[in-house]
Order: structure tokens, then C-alpha cells, then sequence
């Protein structure tokens, strides 16, 4: 009789334990619209901005750039060329709409090639609305359903309301981010609760790649000004060695973005090479952007791509001045002079300038702005201040192949533009 008892308790306790188990999975797919058992969510690699990224909730209001829809269309052609083309008109609506709801157009356009890349077949799901995790509006679809969805939770991001009150104390694009979509949450906490580039996930079997990144690339193209990041503090692990703090510009208006640090030495800049960018697309008509070029320069220090490039600067042609590398290590951006010992002694490093464009192109978009080229004369001269560079060592990227006997390799920044720099030094 004990022994019947004894098995009946221990049914009992199996018969218990299969339902709370059951009741965890049901309550799961309730909250969170999935059930996320099996195989973890994990991040892929850490990403760009180790510090973090986000807007000012100032800027989340911020519908300046509804004035001037033609400028929006122009800087978004310049990357993504035809696709913006093919929905010029949708992105004309977004703008309106943004201007109306007064909520920044800039946030939904970047969302709107976070969900389906500016696909004019995808129009019906622009912006990922009706999914589980963005909600639904009865008895909608389409563009316009997706149109007013999407501003729907800025809104609710805006005035806390539902869900978008989490998580508590965050400024209004973490709260609408968090709870719009199920990668992007995932790339947060991820990140130690960050909005971090470069940080992909995997769900449900599928990896999404930089979901953070193809968002917030695109807002800050369109309002660079509006986009605040944290730099990385000492001791805080950044890719290939710990990046100290150290290197951090003090030149006026320069944006840091700062790519994780590789195993470069440090040293004494002695030299500034000026590049510029170079082009993309099939025709090589579209413009190699500074976001692009960080994206390349993430891939290479994390030995994910052969091409391992980066440099301390990045002028766009809006005349912004990105940097991307401290500014005590040797860069990569022209090899065997990244680190001219030969010419300037042990310790010498160059410093890399970049520019967004092809100045040497027949294409009219390619072309040097006099922003831009105002910047580099700026950004040039506080350098050759703070190091005491000479004019002489301010060189072209062709200017540093022939020291090393090399020709025909690079014309880099072409000969109208590096005159123009070195006339006003």
C-alpha cells in the first residue's frame, strides 16, 4: 500500500512539473509572440559604436527635414539609387506624414529599410506593421496601413503609452525600438542594453544582420547632427585589444564613431594622406558613404572580410567629419606607408583622411563639395596644429605609393582637389 502511494505522489509531481513547463511556453508565446526555447538567441559578434547610440527625444519631434523633401531624396539616392526612385513618391508621404504627426520622418525612414529595404514590391509591409511584435490596425492594409501604423508607435513612444512605457527611464527611440520589433530588442540587451552597429542576432533559425545598423545608418545619413553615441570609456573591450579612451579628436566639429580597436601600435602622427572614398553600384554611379566605409572597416578588424581597411577620418560630402580611429594608432589605409619609420623614424604613423565621393569621376553626384572641401581644410589644419606636421607631409594617396617607388596604383584625391587643399595651408 506505501509503495502504490509513493508512485501516485511521484505521477502527481511528474503530472505538475509537465504543466508548468507547458504553462512557461504558452505564457511565453503570449508576451512575446514567440516561444523562444530551443537554441539561443545570440548575438553575433559585437558591433560598431561599443558605446551606444540613439537620438535626444528633442530630435524625436524634430521634423525639420520635411521641408525639404527634394534634399531627403537626393541624399538617399545617393546610396540606394534606383530603389529610392521607384518609391520617390512613398518617401514624399512619409515626410508629409511626419510634418503632420510632428514625429522625425528621418526614424521611419530608417525603420523602412531595417524591415524591407526600400523595396517598392514590399510596399504592403514597409515597415514591418501587423507583425507580432508592432501591432495591428483592424481592418487595414497596405501602404497606408503601414504609413499610419508605423507613426502610430512613434506616438506611443512619444506620450508612454501601451507597452512602449519599457524599458523605464530610456529615452523615447529606445522605448519604441525595444518593442517594435523582436531583432531589435534581442540586439539590445545583446549589447547590455545599447543600441550598438555591427551586433546581428539569430531567431528562430534566421540570423538578422545589423538590425540596429540599417536603421540607424540611415538616420544618421539624413540627420547626422541628431544622432548622440557614447565613446568608449578605459578598459572596455573594443575587437582586437583594449581601447584605452586614448586618441579621441579635439577638433571642432568632428563626430566620433569609433570602430573597435586592432592590434596597432601606437605612435606620433607625422604625416596626413588624403583619399577620398571612391564609388559603388553596378555602374559605379553611387556614392561609397562613411557608413559604408565603416561597415567594411567593422568586417575586416573582426577577420570577417580579406579586406582589411580603416582610417581615422571620413568627411562626407554634407561636410560632416567623422572619426573612426584613435587618432595615437596606426590606421590601414595605404599600405606600407601606414607607418612611415622609414621616412620619419621609430614611432611615426600616418593619419588617414577619407572623403565620400569620386572626384576623377564623369559622374556629376561623385563630385567633391565645397562643404566637404571646406572641412578638410579645417580638420587639416588643426592637425598639422596639434602634431606639428608640416605642410610638406600633408601628401596625397598617390603622393605615398611613390615615396615607396610605387606608380599607377592610386590618383587618390586627384590631382583639382589635393591643389585646392594644399593653396589653402
Amino acid at each position: 500500500m506505501k509503495k502504490s502511494v509513493g508512485g501516485v505522489v511521484i505521477i502527481v509531481v511528474i503530472i505538475l512539473l509537465i504543466l508548468m513547463v507547458a504553462f512557461g511556453a504558452i505564457f511565453s508565446l503570449i508576451i512575446f509572440g514567440s516561444f523562444r526555447g530551443g537554441k539561443l538567441d545570440k548575438p553575433i559578434g559585437l558591433g560598431g559604436r561599443e558605446g551606444g547610440c540613439t537620438m535626444t527625444d528633442s530630435s524625436f519631434s524634430d521634423t525639420s527635414i520635411a521641408d525639404e523633401p527634394d534634399e531627403v531624396i537626393k541624399t538617399l539616392k545617393s546610396k540606394y539609387g534606383d530603389k529610392i526612385t521607384k518609391v520617390e513618391k512613398n518617401v514624399r508621404e512619409v515626410l508629409a506624414k511626419g510634418k503632420q504627426m510632428r514625429l522625425n520622418p528621418a526614424i521611419v525612414i530608417g525603420m523602412w529599410n531595417g524591415e524591407s529595404s526600400f523595396r517598392e514590391d514590399l510596399l504592403k509591409d514597409a515597415f514591418g506593421f501587423g507583425n507580432t511584435d508592432a501591432g495591428s490596425l483592424p481592418g487595414t492594409s497596405g501602404w497606408e496601413a503601414e504609413l499610419n501604423g508605423v507613426y502610430s508607435r512613434l506616438a506611443a513612444s512619444r506620450d508612454k503609452s501601451g507597452v512602449y512605457v519599457r524599458p523605464e527611464g530610456e529615452d523615447m527611440l529606445t522605448r519604441l525600438w525595444y518593442n517594435y520589433s523582436t531583432a531589435l530588442k534581442l540586439a539590445y540587451d545583446a549589447a547590455g542594453g545599447k543600441w550598438v552597429e555591427g551586433t546581428s542576432v539569430e531567431f528562430q533559425g534566421r540570423t538578422y544582420d545589423d538590425p540596429v545598423g540599417s536603421r540607424l545608418g540611415v538616420i544618421r545619413m539624413l540627420v547626422p547632427s541628431q544622432v548622440v553615441c557614447n565613446t568608449l570609456v578605459a578598459g572596455v573591450s573594443s575587437g582586437g585589444s583594449t581601447y584605452t579612451g586614448d586618441g579621441l579628436s579635439t577638433c571642432p566639429n568632428v563626430t566620433p564613431h569609433m570602430l573597435p580597436v586592432n592590434k596597432d601600435p601606437n605612435g606620433t602622427p607625422r604625416v596626413i594622406i588624403m583619399h577620398y572614398l571612391g564609388s559603388k553600384g553596378v555602374g559605379g554611379d553611387q556614392v561609397f558613404t562613411a557608413d559604408d566605409m565603416y561597415q567594411l572597416s567593422l568586417r575586416g578588424i573582426k577577420g570577417q572580410d580579406s579586406r582589411v581597411v580603416y582610417v581615422h577620418y571620413v568627411v562626407t560630402q554634407s561636410g560632416k567629419i567623422e572619426q573612426q580611429y584613435p587618432e595615437n594608432r596606426s590606421g590601414a589605409g595605404a599600405a606600407g606607408y601606414n607607418q612611415p619609420t622609414s621616412d620619419y623614424g621609430a614611432g611615426a604613423i600616418s593619419l588617414h583622411i577619407e572623403n565620400e565621393g569620386h572626384f576623377e569621376s564623369r559622374f556629376s553626384n561623385l563630385q567633391y563639395t565645397q562643404a566637404q572641401l571646406q572641412a578638410n581644410i579645417e580638420l587639416v589644419k588643426c592637425l598639422q596644429e596639434k602634431f606639428s606636421i608640416a605642410k610638406n607631409d600633408v601628401i596625397s594617396h598617390k603622393e605615398a605609393d611613390r615615396r615607396q617607388g610605387v606608380t599607377g596604383r592610386r590618383s587618390d584625391p586627384g590631382e583639382e582637389f589635393m591643389k585646392k587643399i594644399m593653396n589653402a595651408l
